[in-house]
């Protein structure tokens, strides 16, 4: 299970930079989504931290219709969220996320929605998306993932801002290295060799794309 978890996470970078770097290709468009939802399901776990909030919050709330516009509780509308996501549904998942941290006071929830950060993403809400995940960094610093996303948003939003064709329209190709990226602590890195490299590959800090289908085969 941890060699297909491993394999999924390379699938899911791969197509997440072939994206980037070349968004107009029908193959990346197509089969980023498969990817993402596949590693989405598999390879990613709840942050503790945002367990807790949860199931504070669970006893409480309640739940019943499936709805958007019905009361539930936090967990299932991200569950659902989740769920639509998977079956390609991305504007409806970001309403379940919406919804989700809007039933949560003061916030609380909003630093550990790292999945409304994915929706935005492939909704092209790259400052939504960026907002996002520069939140879940600040409660969670040693997330490689949710560096890498945001290094996406980042290189999508340059792209979008200051990169012009010569019929003046924007281009949506991913620019790297990034400006103002974030980083994980001084001194710290993802012990997983895999994340490590997704890591160093996203912020063009050496690695190279081989090297991170080699990591997913250790």
């Amino acid at each position: 299970m941890k060699k297909n978890h491993q394999l999924l996470a390379v699938a899911s970078m791969l197509m997440l930079l072939c994206c980037l770097l070349f968004p107009s290709s029908s193959t990346a468009l197509l089969l980023l989504p498969l990817s993402t939802r596949q590693y989405y399901s598999a390879s990613r776990s709840n942050c503790p931290q945002a367990k807790k909030v949860l199931t504070s919050l669970h006893a409480t709330a309640s739940s019943s219709s499936s709805s958007i516009n019905e009361q539930q509780d936090p967990r299932t509308l991200i569950q659902k969220g989740m769920q639509s996501f998977r079956n390609g549904d991305i504007s409806t998942s970001l309403q379940y996320f919406n919804k989700a941290n809007d039933s949560v006071p003061n916030n609380k929830l909003t630093p550990y929605l790292w999945q409304r950060g994915i929706s935005y993403y492939y909704l092209d809400m790259f400052q939504e998306g960026h907002e996002q995940f520069s939140l879940d960094v600040k409660v969670n610093p040693l997330d490689v993932e949710e560096i890498v996303w945001d290094i996406a948003c980042l290189a999508r939003m340059n792209s979008s801002n200051n990169n012009n064709n010569k019929d003046g329209r924007a281009e949506e190709m991913g620019v790297f290295p990034v400006e103002n990226q974030m980083s994980l602590p001084k001194g710290k890195q993802d012990r997983r060799k895999i994340m490590s490299t997704v890591y160093s590959l996203f912020r063009n800090d050496g690695a190279t794309e081989y090297e991170l289908r080699h990591a997913g085969h250790i």
